[in-house]
């Protein structure tokens, strides 16, 4: 933003998401529980990585928070890349989240199961919302090759169905690189009607 010199970026590597079930708690009670949680899952010490959380609504009583959690040294590159350009780094996130925010602006995902395809220029995500919660993530390596592509969006799927019972996706929105080829494929691979992420944006607020 030129106007305001302040700056929002979506880190695509070194990030870790987490979902999990909580009681309703005091926040910083929860906080205590989720750095709990982080230092179990976590491969790395949680003293390399900064983190937060998100609650994203409920379930049978218990709060369902979303975990997300980065390298430091990776946060504070980014930072200092924003700065060098003289920019206020007002807001650094993670792609899939950027992603989980942008899906939330488009029409009608709040209802049903729904699911979101990125291909950037090293990793896929995809992501599954249902009635408008966070249900599940996933990314991939980009190879060129198409099949490849398939195969781990179909592998994530099965993943989805299998270990989450997940219900059947009734929407499928396609954003990144190289999508114009892909979204044919995509909507007889999936065999639903697969959309470009085009979120429509609600200004009267403003």
């Amino acid at each position: 933003n030129p106007g305001t010199k302040k700056a929002r970026m979506a880190i695509n590597d070194n990030s870790f998401h987490h979902l999990t079930l909580l009681p309703p708690m005091p926040a910083k009670e929860m906080r205590v529980v989720v750095e709990r949680e982080l230092k179990e899952i976590l491969t790395v010490p949680l003293s390399e990585m900064g983190f937060g959380y998100r609650i994203m609504g409920e379930e049978g009583g218990k709060k369902i928070v979303l975990a997300a959690a980065a390298s430091s040294s990776f946060v504070s590159k980014q930072a200092h890349f924003l700065q060098e350009l003289r920019l206020i780094p007002e807001l650094i996130t993670t792609v899939p989240i950027a992603l989980f925010n942008s899906l939330r602006l488009v029409e009608g995902v709040n209802h049903g199961v729904v699911g979101h395809i990125h291909l950037g220029d090293t990793k896929g995500y995809i992501l599954i919302l249902k009635e408008g919660k966070w249900a599940f993530h996933r990314d991939f390596p980009i190879i060129p090759a198409k099949e490849e592509i398939l195969s781990e969006i179909n592998r994530s799927l099965l993943y989805f169905r299998q270990q989450l019972r997940g219900g059947e996706i009734m929407r499928f929105f396609l954003s990144g690189t190289g999508t114009d080829e892909l979204g044919k494929e995509l909507t007889e691979f999936l065999n639903v009607e697969v959309e470009p992420l085009i979120p429509s944006l609600d200004l009267s607020p403003l």
